[in-house]
């Protein structure tokens, strides 16, 4: 299974970067092997970590589900059949995150993407045969090691 972040950041906060991207490659590497049943494949995550105001062009998208989704980007020469997805995305405290140290922004944003994959088990019925209680215990479990 896949497991991906993709980040919308403010310049402000740029140097948060590298704690997202590691965080990713966690995820990426806890799940690299494990499967949670055959209507999910992918969860990619937007992490939106942007200045007040700023809503109406970073807006907090609620979750899609894409039933045999296949990435295209003609420009790149990419295409790429990535199975059944889902993608939602979440919205840490920017204000809070601002006045933190690297490591305790990386914990915030980890906080956040706790709470926020629990939108899987709000919506299970869009996905019967994916075990998202499973899902979610082995997110949080791969996050707080």
């Amino acid at each position: 299974m896949k497991v991906g972040l993709a980040l919308e950041i403010d310049q402000e906060l740029d140097w948060l970067s590298n704690a997202v991207a590691n965080i990713e490659n966690r995820l990426a590497s806890c799940f690299a092997s494990k499967s949670f049943g055959d209507d999910v494949h992918a969860v990619f995550i937007g992490v939106i970590l942007t200045a007040p105001g700023s809503e109406r062009w970073h807006r907090v998208r609620p979750l899609k589900y894409r039933r045999n989704y296949t990435l295209r980007a003609p420009s790149l020469g990419l295409v790429k059949y990535l199975g059944n997805v889902v993608e939602f995305d979440i919205r840490p405290d920017y204000a809070a995150v601002r006045v933190l140290n690297s490591e305790q922004a990386a914990r915030h944003v980890v906080q956040a993407l706790t709470d926020g994959v629990q939108v899987l088990a709000n919506q299970q019925e869009k996905f019967p045969k994916f075990d998202s209680s499973e899902f979610i215990a082995a997110f949080t479990a791969c996050l707080s090691s």
